[in-house]
Parts: structure tokens; sequence; C-alpha cells
């Protein structure tokens, strides 16, 4: 339709061709990202189970991806357990589970133990950067104003960072889950603030979950989430732009975690970056 349109007015009046530049711009890219899309994703099953739709293992979460090495081993196990072709769902999880990263130096900081009052802040999949340190800073000075005192610590988890897409937020939720139940050991715990900041938001869920979950018949801290720019659950309108760069199994998969963030939570919070280029 576009083109025809455009046809006509080149012939019709062609003083309107600069004006319907931007347009014809705009609509090859949008075909041409929807073009990307299919080719990776092959013949989606519009059918019933939307959520279990087969496609590409690697999907366009690495198309957009620029990997961070984690631990060598945990890099060597999701050389073993990637495979070629088409993926479901449900394989995402059974194939992470049968190789899972390496948790060994998941240790709670010694700055957190036998602390009443403790801030956890954990960074996104490029590691510790401006927003994280400013994130503390931020803590710090605002806990200086109202003269308390709380163990504030950037949790730095980089060495179980999983390189690839299909694995990286399950090796995160396993890391957040590990730490809850130390902090579930720490009985003296009075607040326990957990901010996690875009793919942290699965490592301070699961965080947050686990403790809750390991101190439920027994006194426990108050528990405040806080996720910056967390990944969130893609709700796209079947067919759309946004349908189509969120269609990976991976992201669904990470979509369907993502939906259960701050349910254990006695308080969370979302905060949103409107410009924000990390796609979501």
């Amino acid at each position: 339709h576009l083109l025809l349109h455009f046809i006509l007015a080149h012939l019709l009046c062609p003083a309107t061709l600069p004006r319907m530049l931007p347009r014809i711009a705009v609509v090859l890219l949008r075909f041409l990202l929807l073009c990307r899309a299919a080719l990776v994703a092959g013949l989606l099953d519009i059918g019933d189970a939307i959520t279990r739709r087969s496609v590409s293992a690697a999907g366009l979460a690495c198309a957009f991806a620029s990997p961070k090495a984690g631990l060598a081993n945990n890099q060597a196990k999701a050389g073993q357990r990637y495979r070629p072709g088409r993926l479901q769902v449900e394989d995402i999880e059974r194939d992470y589970r049968a190789a899972p990263i390496d948790l060994s130096v998941v240790e709670l900081p010694e700055s957190v133990r036998g602390q009443r009052d403790v801030v956890l802040i954990f960074h996104g999949r490029g590691g510790k950067d401006r927003e994280t340190e400013a994130t503390m800073a931020a803590v710090l000075a605002e806990d200086k104003a109202k003269n308390i005192t709380r163990a504030v610590e950037v949790y730095n988890w980089e060495q179980c960072i999983d390189p690839s897409p299909n694995r990286l937020f399950l090796g995160a939720m396993d890391v957040g889950s590990k730490l809850g139940r130390m902090l579930a050991l720490e009985r003296q715990l009075r607040s326990l603030h957990i901010i996690g900041t875009s793919a942290g938001g699965f490592v301070a869920n699961s965080c947050c979950k686990e403790y809750v979950e390991e101190r439920k018949a027994r006194p426990r801290a108050a528990v405040r989430l806080s996720l910056c720019d967390p990944f969130t659950s893609p709700d796209a309108k079947v067919g759309s732009l946004d349908w189509f760069l969120c269609s990976d199994a991976a992201t669904i998969a990470a979509g369907k975690a993502a939906a259960q963030f701050g349910i254990q939570a006695d308080f969370a919070e979302h905060y949103l970056n409107a410009d924000d280029i990390v796609p979501s």
C-alpha cells in the first residue's frame, strides 16, 4: 500500500516526495526487523499454545547481546548445552538444570554478616558501573542524613554471568537463591533492602524469595525489593513488531519468571527509565 502510494505521489505530484521519505524509511526499517525476526524464529506456531512457540535456540536475544565471560567452566557448560535448531520454552530450564552454573564462588559478603540492617545491590549483565556506584552513594548519603547505620554492599556476581541468553536469567536466579538461603541464617537481621538493576533483578528477586521462604516459620526481617529497569514480562499484541522481537524461547521463559517479581517482598517497587536502550 505504501509503495503504491509512493509511486502515485511521485508520478502525480513530485513535490510530495520529500515528505514521503521519512515514512518510507520507517516502514522499510520495520519490514527489515520483521524479516530478521521471521528468519531467526522460523515458522512460528500462532496456535493455542503461544507461550510454547518453537523458535531458534539463539533467538533475537543473541542478535542484541554483548556476552560477558563468566567462569571458564560456566563458559564450557554453555558451549556443551547449546544446540542449534529449534528450541521450545520448556526446554530452556531442562537444558540448564542438566548443567547449571558453578555457584562455589557465591558467598555472603563479610560486611553483611552479623548486621541487623542490610542493603544489597545487584548490578546488571555489564557488571559494576556508575549506576550501581551512584546507587550505593545515594543510600549511604541518605542514611547519614537520617542518622541511621546500615551495611550497604554492591554484590559482584560477574563471575556467575553465563554468556548464553538461554541460561543467563536462570543462573542469575540461582545466585540470588543461594544468597537468600545464606541470609536466612542471619537470625539477627531486622531489615533487608534488596536492589537489582536490569538482569540483576533476577538475582534480587530470587534472593528476596528464598530468604522469605526459608524464614517462613520463624521471625524474619522486613524485606523491601527495588527493581531498576528490570527485565519485564512480554505482553505484546500477537503479530506486532514487539511480538516478533520478543518471540524467542529464552525471552519468553525469562518473561514468565519476571512476571513473578516482587510477590514475596513486604514492599516492592519498579523504577522504569524511559530512555533505556537495553531491550526488555
